[in-house]
């Protein structure tokens, strides 16, 4: 019998990614519901949890996402667990999405897909 490893979190690139941005209408509610600034602590401390096992790809390391990547984590975990935790405000939040989009469009380069931005973004 074969034990199949086991992740909180989740453990990849792409998928984290994914896990990460799902917490977007969270973080809407979040600062809906408790204000700007205690919605986006809230928003950082739950999404960046996915960050945690975070894995690049060999293929990119020493390049241009690797940096963007790891600048994308350290961001989000000083936000949602570091000691800017109490910091966070409503443009973190959609600086971490600006981020986000960004690696998303580095990715897509590097798999020779050329974007197109879109008119409704």
């Amino acid at each position: 019998m074969t034990v199949k490893e086991k992740s909180k979190y989740g453990k990849g690139f792409i998928y984290n990614l994914i896990l990460f941005a799902k917490h977007w209408y969270q973080g809407i509610s979040f600062m809906k519901r408790f204000g700007k600034e205690m919605g986006s602590l809230n928003f950082f401390n739950v999404a960046s949890d996915h960050l945690f096992e975070f894995k690049i790809p060999e293929q990119f390391r020493g390049r241009e996402i690797d940096k963007l990547t790891k600048q994308f984590q350290d961001f989000c975990l000083e936000l949602g667990h570091g000691s800017k935790m109490w910091e966070t405000t409503e443009r973190d939040f959609e600086k971490a999405f600006e981020m986000l989009e960004e690696l998303a469009q580095l990715i897509d380069k590097e798999l020779g897909i050329n974007d197109i931005e879109a008119e409704w973004n």
